[in-house]
């Protein structure tokens, strides 16, 4: 297939771009492409490779932009269930570690994937990548741990190489097992360390050589962060993964800085990721670090949270001879995401705008907002222009089967609801 006229042609040559190259797409005006098989065998002008191929089968792409897919090197595709009840929450106030210590975020999703089949996680997963693959993304890393035990983080492995196999949005997965602290653990958590590096990571090798050996070994990584796993729980949890052979990746500076970075680079990971508390000394050892820095501005947004990664200053560090990735995070409680611009194109964020619906006192706004409301797993977009004084309500319903549900009320200056979005 001779992909031609198109208006632009992004090769992006030369492999993962540093420093002062950073942004060197590899234009080619007026480009064309050769497909023959599964590899791009050729690319350059239309005009010579229509000349230099007259027989090949043609797609005409012009007026378009033909560029490889994007890359999500973080994400959390599969799992069963959803935290819809945890907006109202965060709404309250409650962090992200307040919420997981009280049984929520994390564990919730466990609770739902522990009881799903492997066929179950695979249809989730599969609408999931399909929405991702519409938007553009053609390959992404993929996790594990929703289940925290072997057997139920077996059939996310499992349920992420069917999920490849199905083509389309090619998987590279990683197992997880370190998400977590499981509730049957609280009270023993280095005995659940024990158990991934005694039992887990061993079996895991095995499995993978019989039934995933012409694959490279997945990932292993670890959420290093109080209230989940140590610096040390996790340094033992990633050094025994190495020893087996298993590349290293890791959650790492999310909400406090435990050293997990510095860890990190020292061990070899392949990328860290998150990065909002990492500190400035550890930011220049990243700028020289063949490890790569991960940042995901979707988890703050929909956590509520203040600060984002320092990405700025990741890539000034020392000419910043390292790679940056932005990555999208989708998971679980990334089911409902609110934008909302005011003028001059001011962010605001949906809790500055929002009362809890268990309060429904107005919340008078002094600007014009035009929100965008859209779901992350089943994307909808509705722009709407607020006048003054209206104001916003993130209200979480229930339905029968005591399923939450997650809507935003748009009310007027006198109390009349304007309209109704609700999360798809």
């Amino acid at each position: 297939m001779l992909i031609h006229s198109a208006r632009q042609l992004l090769t992006l040559a030369g492999g993962p771009q540093r420093g002062q190259a950073l942004g060197n797409l590899g234009i080619i005006e007026d480009g064309a492409l050769l497909i023959q098989g599964e590899q791009i065998v050729d690319i350059g002008t239309s005009a010579d490779l229509l000349a230099k191929y007259p027989t090949e089968p043609r797609l005409d792409a012009r007026g378009k932009v033909v560029m490889p897919g994007f890359v999500d090197p973080h994400t959390h595709l599969v799992f069963a269930g959803d935290r819809a009840v945890e907006f109202e929450m965060r709404l309250q106030g409650k962090t992200y570690l307040e919420i997981l210590q009280a049984g929520g975020g994390i564990l919730s999703t466990v609770r739902a994937t522990r009881s799903a089949s492997v066929e179950t996680l695979v249809a989730f997963a599969a609408e999931r990548a399909e929405v991702m693959l519409r938007h553009g993304t053609t390959t992404a890393e993929a996790k594990t741990g929703y289940g925290l035990e072997w057997q139920s983080e077996l059939r996310q492995m499992e349920a992420l190489i069917r999920l490849d196999t199905l083509g389309g949005l090619e998987i590279h997965p990683t197992f997880l097992a370190a998400h977590a602290i499981p509730e049957e653990y609280r009270d023993s958590p280095n005995a659940y360390v024990e158990q991934i590096c005694r039992d887990m990571l061993p079996e895991l090798r095995r499995w993978w050589i019989h039934h995933a050996d012409a694959r490279p070994l997945p990932f292993v990584d670890v959420f290093c962060e109080r209230g989940a796993f140590s610096l040390s729980q996790s340094r033992q949890i990633l050094e025994s993964a190495r020893a087996l052979g298993f590349p290293l990746k890791i959650h790492a500076d999310e909400f406090e800085n435990l050293g997990a970075a510095g860890m990190a680079m020292e061990l070899g990971a392949v990328s860290v990721d998150h990065l909002v508390k990492t500190s400035p000394e550890e930011i220049e050892r990243l700028g020289t670090s063949p490890t790569v820095a991960v940042s995901l501005p979707c988890t703050p947004f929909g956590l509520a949270e203040p600060e984002y990664t320092p990405a700025r200053a990741i890539l000034a560090a020392n000419g910043i001879p390292n790679v940056y990735f932005l990555a999208g995070d989708i998971h679980s409680a990334h089911a409902v995401h609110a934008d909302l611009y005011g003028p001059n194109g001011r962010d605001l964020r949906i809790w500055e705008f929002c009362s809890s619906p268990f309060e429904q006192q107005t919340n008078p706004a002094t600007w014009t907002y035009i929100p965008v409301f859209s779901g992350a797993i089943k994307r909808q977009k509705m722009h709407w222009v607020l006048p003054q004084y209206n104001y916003g309500v993130v209200r979480v319903t229930y339905d029968a089967s005591a399923q939450a549900h997650v809507c935003f009320e748009v009310y007027g200056e006198n109390g009349d609801l304007l309209k109704t979005i609700q999360a798809a």
